[in-house]
């Protein structure tokens, strides 16, 4: 860091889906503490998700609270209705459904984040044998270093099928 930086306090949160890789990657959070420090968790509530998925979401939800970890939920501004109404069906060309329903969540996050003077670190549930979706090399994360995002699963070295 340089002299004249100010240092922003770390607020680490895990990224769920409610999916298997979110699930999985929250019990390797919980059971590494001192590895994987966590203020909150986040959730990006989507209409448009399978029964299992609002259950497992549930699940964590209620954790988060025994444990007194904050759960942020954030919803789309507009429906998926709404959208759907205005660009029809999203497929290969029309790929509204990424660009104007999830990524508003992130952008909301992200003006959230901003005023809580911080410095954002998400962990991400993505697996060893992910890497063309990484950020950063596997292996380097360090908590106090100005790395934005981790892979605790990639990190712990399990793969899609250990998951499965």
């Amino acid at each position: 860091m340089k002299t004249n930086e100010i240092a922003l306090r770390p607020i680490h949160y895990a990224s769920v889906s409610g999916g298997k890789d979110s699930l999985y990657m929250m019990k390797i959070i919980l059971e590494n503490p001192q590895k994987y420090p966590l203020d909150m968790v986040v959730n990006f509530e989507l209409e448009i998700e399978w029964p299992f998925v609002y259950d497992s979401v549930k699940a964590i939800r209620n954790m988060c609270e025994a444990l007194g970890i904050p759960f942020k939920s954030i919803r789309p501004r507009k429906s998926w209705d709404e959208l759907y109404q205005k660009y029809g069906m999203p497929n290969r060309k029309v790929r509204w459904c990424n660009r104007h329903y999830k990524l508003d969540c992130k952008a909301q996050l992200e003006e959230w984040i901003k005023g809580q003077s911080c410095r954002p670190v998400a962990y991400i549930g993505f697996c060893a044998d992910e890497v063309k979706r990484f950020k950063y090399k596997v292996g380097t994360w360090n908590p106090e270093e100005n790395q934005d995002v981790c892979y605790p699963l990639a990190e712990e070295g399990i793969v899609e099928d250990t998951i499965l």
